[in-house]
């Protein structure tokens, strides 16, 4: 699936093939694409390791963006509000410049 016009709102990422579609590019875009993969030509993670991973993530991000599709903005910000209490100490998010440029993100500056 490609698109070759630009959309004007957000019905046309909430069908069930185009959430398909974007949890398999994230899960490419913002994991695979990093040190995981780094992590698998180094050897530290078999083929089956990766193939867990991936199929974790991709199954996650889609149940996250159905969530989305469906509105379930209460249960969402439930379930982040604790989730938020993990990772306490890890360095605060920073956006990707590169990404950033290329969603056309003016003033890219940390989150």
């Amino acid at each position: 699936m490609t698109y070759t016009n630009k959309p004007n709102n957000l019905s046309f990422l909430l069908t069930d093939e185009v959430i398909n579609l974007i949890s398999r590019g994230m899960t490419h875009l913002v994991f695979r694409n990093g040190p995981v993969e780094d992590m698998h030509t180094n050897g530290q993670l078999s083929q089956e390791d990766m193939k867990t991973l991936n199929k974790y993530m991709v199954n996650n991000l889609a149940t996250l963006f159905t969530a989305i599709k469906y509105e379930r903005w209460y249960e969402l910000g439930k379930m982040f509000s604790y989730l938020g209490l993990y990772g306490g100490d890890w360095d605060k998010a920073e956006l990707d410049e590169q990404w950033c440029a290329e969603l056309n993100i003016p003033n890219v500056s940390p989150v």
